[in-house]
């Protein structure tokens, strides 16, 4: 036996897992070479010294201080990638298409003056505009979630609504120029409402749904 061939088997004889034949050839080449003996020795000294380390347990500062940094990098790769964007950008999308053909099969003055009636004066001015608004947000980030079928994390479920209003803002306050500034603020409210309703409380209640129907 040469010294590579038996310094790679010292843990395994250190363990006692070493087969006879192997253990035989180990002991005889040790009784010839020193270098072997010393190398041996000195693991043998350290497999002692593991044997009797004890376990530290932490202190709970120092694991909710871990706990901390561990979100902080799970939302700072979340939020301040672009990799992390990614997954939310299809379903947002989506999301604007169905708002936008939403606002053509029932348009925002329409469906203002629905809700004009439906309240009856019961609610300010400001108010009927958030309830057309929440409309157009809850419906379409709603469906799509139901569309994806299966339970998505929470971030993902925020970072939609998120995408979502970016995409559409500039088409409904478009749409909403000959408003005055409470009625369009309410629809922009009501609007970004309806989308993080859609997104993140609906949706996820109804893929939990289909996650167990499944």
């Amino acid at each position: 036996m040469e010294c590579r061939q038996a310094s790679e088997i010292f843990a395994s004889y250190l363990s006692d897992e070493l087969a006879p034949t192997e253990r035989g050839e180990l002991l005889t080449h040790l009784d010839t070479c020193p270098s072997c003996r010393a190398e041996l020795a000195g693991l043998k000294e350290m497999w002692i010294l593991l044997g009797q380390w004890r376990d530290v347990e932490p202190h709970p500062a120092i694991g909710r201080r871990l706990h901390r940094q561990v979100r902080w990098l799970v939302a700072r790769d979340a939020f301040l990638s672009l990799k992390g964007w990614t997954p939310s950008l299809v379903p947002a999308a989506l999301g604007v298409l169905l708002s936008v053909g939403l606002s053509f099969l029932m348009p925002y003055d329409a469906l203002i003056e629905i809700c004009r009636r439906a309240v009856g004066g019961l609610v300010p001015e400001p108010g009927v505009f958030l309830m057309a608004g929440l409309t157009y947000g809850l419906l379409p980030l709603a469906m799509v979630m139901w569309l994806s079928g299966r339970r998505r994390p929470v971030l993902w479920r925020m970072k939609s609504p998120l995408l979502f209003l970016v995409l559409i803002s500039p088409y409904a306050i478009f749409q909403c120029l000959h408003f005055p500034g409470p009625a369009l603020a309410g629809f922009l409210m009501g609007l970004s409402f309806g989308a993080f309703l859609g997104g993140v409380a609906v949706g996820q209640r109804w893929g939990n749904r289909m996650t167990c129907e499944r």
